[in-house]
């Protein structure tokens, strides 16, 4: 969320490669381009890349060293696959997004919880690009608003984690 509002001014190569794409495919087809977004960047991306990050990379980097090492190099690493599509400021707000990712993942063992924050860190990006008329003030608010959707979710998440985790001990 802080990263989406810090750089709301500015113009990164993944916005235009969106605005492109959903220009080329609407014209194809009336909501295609929109569509077709919608299940890459918050369903596609996220999925694929919390696998490898987080599934592959992390998990055999945790085997061999601890949480730490594996999460900031599996951050590192997902930073650094964003950097054609935003430069080097896309890289430092992704690789700060890895670490939250990764202790998410760490913290309850699950890739689902870190596949749905990024898919809601991914749904600022899409409206920016799909909308870029939204004033300011209105983005910051759909930023804030898809923000607490994300704690919700993970408090919810966590929440039945917890009551799993003790009905398990009393069995």
């Amino acid at each position: 969320m802080i990263f989406s509002i810090l750089t709301i001014n500015l113009n990164f190569e993944n916005e235009n490669l969106i605005q492109n794409s959903v220009r080329y495919y609407s014209n194809i087809m009336p909501f295609l381009g929109i569509i077709l977004q919608i299940i890459a960047l918050l369903l596609v991306s996220p999925f694929t890349e919390e696998i490898i990050c987080r599934g592959l990379i992390l998990t055999n980097i945790q085997d061999k060293y601890n949480n730490v090492v594996a999460i900031i190099v599996s951050a590192l690493l997902f930073g650094i696959i964003h950097f054609m599509a935003g430069g080097i400021i896309l890289v430092i707000g992704s690789v700060l997004m890895g670490i939250i990712f990764g202790f998410i993942y760490v913290k309850t063992k699950s890739l689902l919880p870190a596949i749905i924050a990024h898919g809601v860190a991914n749904i600022p990006d899409f409206i920016m690009a799909v909308l870029p008329k939204l004033s300011q003030s209105t983005s910051i608010c759909l930023i804030v608003a898809f923000f607490l959707i994300f704690v919700f979710s993970i408090y919810n998440f966590s929440r039945r984690m917890d009551k799993q985790q003790i009905q398990e001990k009393k069995n």
